[in-house]
């Protein structure tokens, strides 16, 4: 299967609507992680991982309108794996970047490290997320070694993993995972420097 093996219609009426939100929550998430401030970044980032869980519960569930509005972060991130709308081995890194919101959010003084970063995000992350964090990160020709650059790029790496549940429905992914030649890996958009 190629490309062209979608319908201008499909095209049209699929693909075209799918890029142009991705677009624009990709715009949203850039614009609001946009900083040096460690803080910020985090803050912002866990606001929109949390945005995606949201997004997934209510696709996942029958009646997701009976759900507490007030829950917290630690039970969608339970009730999203239970539901097996993410795969297991990421919930590490989930539950890890909470755990730096919390830090950062009541710990008057904490400063993220090289050191806790490569504990608890990079070694957090699945093979399959690494590899994906690892092919956005070199996309950047500048800042690569920064701290702050890699915080970015792994939240936006669990973000992205998050939207590709969220956004492309399930017939559509069957239909890309068909043409061939063509890996997920040699599809990830390109983050600007």
């Amino acid at each position: 299967m190629r490309f062209s093996d979608f319908s201008d219609e499909e095209i049209e009426r699929v693909l075209l609507p799918i890029a142009d939100q991705f677009e624009k929550k990709y715009k949203e998430f850039e614009a609001g992680t946009d900083s040096e401030d460690y803080l910020k970044v985090i803050l912002k980032g866990h606001l929109y991982i949390e945005q995606e869980l949201n997004l997934l519960l209510n696709k996942n569930l029958k009646y997701p309108q009976h759900l507490d509005k007030r829950m917290d972060f630690m039970t969608k991130v339970s009730l999203v794996f239970a539901l097996g709308a993410v795969d297991e081995l990421e919930k590490n890194v989930i539950v890890n970047i909470n755990k730096i919101r919390n830090k950062y959010a009541h710990q008057i003084n904490f400063e993220l490290t090289d050191e806790y970063f490569q504990e608890k995000i990079y070694n957090a992350f699945s093979p399959t997320t690494r590899q994906t964090f690892t092919n956005f990160l070199s996309s950047f020709k500048h800042d690569v070694e920064k701290l702050i650059r890699r915080l970015k790029v792994a939240l936006f790496t669990v973000w992205y993993m998050l939207v590709d549940k969220t956004l492309i429905p399930d017939e559509v992914k069957q239909k890309l995972s068909k043409i061939n030649g063509v890996t997920r890996s040699e599809t990830l958009p390109q983050i600007k420097d």
